[in-house]
C-alpha cells in the first residue's frame, strides 16, 4: 500500500499542475477537454498500479495485468475520442491530445515507482 501513496501522491500533483495550466492557459471548451481528460487518466492509472503492485514480482498475473492496462488505456483514449468528436462543448484536440499526454507522464511515473519499490522485477534484476 505503501508503494500506491508514494505512486498517487506525484501523480496527483502532475495531473493538478496540468489542469492548472490549462485552466489558465486556455478557452473554456478546451478547459473543459483538459479537465475531462485528467478525471479519466488519473483514476485509470491509480486502479492499474493497484493491480500490479497486487500482483507477484514476476507473476503471469503481473504480466496479465501490465498488458490489460496497455488495452485499458488504448480503449480510454478511443472510448473518449468517440464521445468528444463532433460535441461543440468539448475540444475534442485537447480533450485527446490532454488524455494522451496525461497517460504518458502518468505511465513513466509508474515505471519510476514500480522501479523503485522493486514490483514486477525479476530477482536477478539491477535495482539501482
Amino acid at each position: 500500500m505503501r508503494g500506491w501513496v508514494r505512486y498517487a501522491i506525484p501523480a496527483s500533483g502532475v495531473t493538478a499542475l496540468f489542469v492548472a495550466v490549462g485552466w489558465l492557459a486556455l478557452e473554456a471548451d478546451a478547459q473543459r477537454g483538459v479537465f475531462l481528460a485528467a478525471g479519466i487518466a488519473l483514476p485509470l492509472q491509480l486502479v492499474v498500479f493497484a493491480l500490479l503492485g497486487a500482483q507477484r514480482t514476476g507473476s503471469l498475473g503481473f504480466l496479465a495485468v501490465w498488458v490489460g492496462s496497455t488495452l485499458l488505456r488504448l480503449m480510454a483514449v478511443g472510448g473518449l475520442a468517440w464521445w468528444v468528436v463532433g460535441r461543440d462543448d468539448v475540444d475534442p484536440m485537447w480533450a485527446l491530445l490532454s488524455l494522451a499526454g496525461l497517460l504518458f507522464v502518468l505511465l513513466m511515473l509508474e515505471l519510476v515507482e514500480l522501479r523503485h519499490t522493486g514490483i514486477g522485477l525479476n530477482e536477478g534484476s539491477d535495482r539501482t
